[in-house]
């Protein structure tokens, strides 16, 4: 395992900007089993997620307004986005590392709206020290129940992974299924 010791902190980055809980949970995992250091786990974590969220911030401040212009469909789903972030700014703003699937696309829309830089330093700051912290503790907590009860996770490990297909399938219908309605309502 000398390479996990090795190459386990950039996998701690490479998993921060790409994927989020999950990999933040398995490093703390990682980190209590004494491969690597808690304090150095979170902090690249928190690094890695801040730089991620800044990069598309200014992508969205620099290239954003030219590709919603570029893209006329786009302009109206803008216009309707905008308003909801003029309602709801500070909300969005502190939530949105906490929505899954819209990590990426907020900061941009974040960049493209009138959110100012001093607005998104303060609540990306606050928002990813409650995120990190969130999974971090759920990770040191739920690391030590996957420990404990490794043994028998193994032994049922295809059984675990058939609930979970499944539970994620019947959610994917539902919310798919709502979405359908909407856009039945709508057209």
């Amino acid at each position: 395992m000398e390479w996990l010791e090795s190459l386990g902190y950039l996998g701690v980055v490479i998993g921060a900007i790409m994927e989020g809980e999950i990999v933040i949970i398995s490093f703390i995992q990682l980190a209590q089993l004494g491969y690597l250091k808690l304090s150095i786990v979170i902090f690249l974590f928190s690094l890695a997620t801040f730089l991620t969220d800044w990069f598309c911030f200014f992508m969205g401040r620099k290239k954003g307004r030219q590709y919603i212009l570029n893209h006329p469909k786009l302009q109206g789903r803008f216009s309707r986005m905008d308003q909801l972030m003029n309602r709801r700014k500070q909300v969005l703003l502190l939530s949105y590392r906490f929505m899954y699937g819209f990590r990426i696309v907020l900061p941009i829309l974040f960049g493209l709206s009138s959110v100012s830089i001093r607005q998104f330093v303060f609540y990306s700051i606050l928002g990813n020290i409650l995120w990190v912290g969130f999974y971090a503790t759920l990770g040191y907590f739920f690391s030590e129940v996957v420990i404990k009860h490794l043994e028998w996770i193994q032994a049922n490990l295809l059984y675990i992974f058939l609930v979970i297909a499944g539970l994620v399938f019947i959610i994917w219908y539902f919310v798919n299924r709502r979405s359908r309605v909407k856009e039945k309502e709508e057209s």
